[in-house]
């Protein structure tokens, strides 16, 4: 028998990897570049290099490459205002718990 703890979280997270460009809150200067570890309806986690350009919380952009047709192997982009609600520190890599705020485009 195995007992299981309640899920606190509001939506299920789905295992993903999907490339990510992170941009400061204006969407205009490039932070970092990586990858996503896990998305749900309501954010995303992604895994970054870790760097001094990346604040501690606060905003930022979050432009995903997704696939729009898998079978014809066409992409198309994605970009979400987000609010860091979660940072992680692994070694030289750093994973960002991103809350989506903001469709952008």
């Amino acid at each position: 028998m195995s007992a299981r703890a309640a899920e606190r979280r509001r939506s299920t997270r789905t295992p993903a990897v999907y490339f990510t460009v992170l941009r400061d809150g204006r969407n205009r200067k490039e932070l970092a570049s990586g990858r996503t570890a896990n998305t749900s309806e309501t954010g995303v986690m992604v895994l970054v290099r870790s760097n001094d350009k990346i604040p501690i919380d606060g905003k930022v952009c979050a432009t995903l490459t997704l696939p729009a047709d898998p079978a014809a192997g066409t992409k198309r982009q994605v970009v979400y205002e987000c609010r860091i609600v979660r940072r992680l520190e692994m070694g030289n890599m750093l994973g960002l718990g991103l809350e989506f705020l903001t469709k952008l485009a």
